[in-house]
């Protein structure tokens, strides 16, 4: 997770996500409110990283400190329900795919209510060489520089927006 000035959003969906993986790795951007505060309350692991206009190279910073077999990348504004946690661990643990596309459904803070969705990789096996590029809008791609492809979920990551962020990445 790479986050800036996010001490409201992560208040209400951080404490739901450390009690849904197995570590999370955070990395800080330059936030001068109580983010850091936050993620310490929730046992986070902290980084911190210089923003330099580029999403990839902050998400990329966050995978190297990561020790799981799997990487889910999410934001300070995404929300998964702990039920589909479940469904996503039970099938991680069986499965040999490499990657997995989520659904992504924008719908306002606090609701699990769909207002449209789109599909987006979210899942990867760690330690394989993936990463990311393109300064915005990031995507992973393999070593070989190849978009990375995954098999598709129904597996929803509501995703509440900007709102009630001061300054953000």
């Amino acid at each position: 997770m790479i986050v800036k000035n996010e001490e409201e959003m992560l208040r209400k969906t951080l404490p739901q996500l450390a009690g849904c993986v197995d570590e999370i790795v955070l990395v800080d951007t330059g936030s001068t409110d109580g983010t850091l505060e936050v993620a310490k309350e929730c046992g986070v692991r902290i980084f911190h990283f210089p923003w330099i206009n580029d999403f990839s190279a902050a998400r990329n910073e966050s995978l190297k400190p990561a020790q799981g077999e799997w990487i889910i990348w999410i934001d300070a504004d995404e929300m998964i329900r702990k039920e589909d946690f479940e469904v996503l661990k039970d099938l991680l643990r069986k499965t040999e795919a490499s990657a997995f596309t989520l659904q992504i459904h924008e719908s306002q803070p606090d609701q699990f209510k769909s207002e449209g969705y789109y599909p987006r990789l979210k899942v990867f096996r760690n330690h394989r060489g993936y990463h990311f590029e393109r300064a915005i809008n990031e995507q992973v791609f393999d070593q070989q520089g190849r978009l990375l492809e995954g098999e598709d979920l129904s597996l929803p990551v509501y995703h509440w927006g900007n709102r009630g962020s001061k300054e953000r990445l």
